[in-house]
């Protein structure tokens, strides 16, 4: 009997804390929306008046447009301080492709939040490094690697595979050129 209530109790907790996560995810995504809303309805409101759009205007358009798509076909890499870094970094010309498949979708909540901090802040130690273009997956359910990181800079390609531990696959490193890694 003892171990029963001890096993209930195990349970109500960890569906408390799926409960406050995502509660915590869909506030800020509410958060990012209204953020988004406030630098893109300006713009939307000048150009349906027929304002003169400047380039500077057309730069800053596709810099939402990009964040818009990350959004909506990677809300697992929906992170302020990531998404701060990858604003800045397309500021720059980087190129960025973020995509989520899921695979940190099905880890228990804490293990998933210690992975996401993990890999997103390779992320961002990537781009702050500066590189030409980068591509930052989450795998889908089910494979070997949790996530991977392809970086291009100055004609060198390295990709990181993040394992379901936590940690970057030591057999990844450099290749030459941009072809030959995939993802």
């Amino acid at each position: 009997m003892l171990s029963r209530i001890v096993e209930l109790r195990a349970e109500v907790l960890r569906a408390e804390a799926e409960k406050a996560a995502t509660k915590a995810a869909a506030d800020e995504r509410r958060r990012h929306f209204a953020d988004f809303e406030s630098r893109a309805r300006p713009m939307l409101e000048r150009v349906a008046a027929g304002d003169v759009v400047t380039d500077g205007d057309v730069r800053r358009a596709r810099l939402l447009e990009a964040q818009l798509r990350d959004g909506i076909r990677a809300p697992g890499w929906d992170r302020p301080e990531l998404r701060k870094a990858v604003w800045d970094a397309r500021g720059n010309g980087t190129e960025i492709v973020l995509l989520d498949d899921g695979g940190l979708d099905d880890l228990p909540v804490g293990e998933r939040i210690v992975r996401h901090e993990r890999i997103t802040q390779a992320v961002i130690d990537e781009l702050d490094r500066g590189c030409d273009r980068i591509t930052a997956r989450i795998m889908p359910p089910g494979r070997t690697e949790l996530a991977t990181v392809v970086v291009e800079r100055d004609g060198i390609t390295e990709r990181l595979d993040f394992d379901h531990a936590g940690g970057v696959d030591p057999e990844a490193g450099e290749t030459s050129g941009g072809s030959g890694v995939s993802g």
